[in-house]
């Protein structure tokens, strides 16, 4: 935008010249000359204009999608932290339903042993811990992919 507004400056310039001549016996042989010069374009139809326009434009449009691309990674970034959060929470639930599924599992254990219990009831004690696990597994996953989507955002690179 600077540089189409520039081109209003009009190009000025400064010159100095020594010269020798012996063509002519009335004037003298060594004289210097000095002065000013100035270019400018008066009329250009519009064209300045016109690109000082266009530049404006340009910038405009570099400025909405600025917004645009801010406004989107902050969404992300947000969403991000929400599953972030969100899973930190559900490991949290998951770890105690394994620790009491695990002691449930123990009960069963001692209650089969003692014969209080059928096998198909410890059976599913032990069916019961095994999910447990399974979804603590899986809230450790969505922990993993919650940290993974804050690096992609951040431009973290992960090998």
């Amino acid at each position: 935008m600077r540089a189409a507004e520039y081109e209003y400056i009009p190009d000025i310039g400064a010159f100095a010249r020594h010269t020798y001549q012996s063509g002519v016996p009335f004037v003298a042989h060594n004289f210097g000359t000095f002065g000013f010069q100035m270019t400018w374009n008066i009329f250009d139809w519009g064209k300045r204009k016109g690109v000082v326009g266009q530049r404006d434009a340009l910038l405009d449009q570099a400025e909405e999608n600025l917004r645009r691309v801010t406004d989107r990674v902050s969404v992300d970034v947000d969403r991000a932290y929400r599953k972030l959060e969100q899973s930190d929470q559900m490991i949290s639930v998951a770890a105690e339903g394994l620790a009491l599924q695990r002691e449930s599992e123990r009960l069963n254990g001692n209650q089969f042993k003692a014969g209080v219990i059928s096998e198909a009831k410890n059976g599913q004690a032990v069916a019961a811990t095994s999910k447990a696990e399974l979804d603590e597994l899986q809230a450790r996953l969505a922990h993993q992919l919650a940290v993974a989507e804050i690096d992609r955002i951040a431009g973290i690179r992960s090998h």
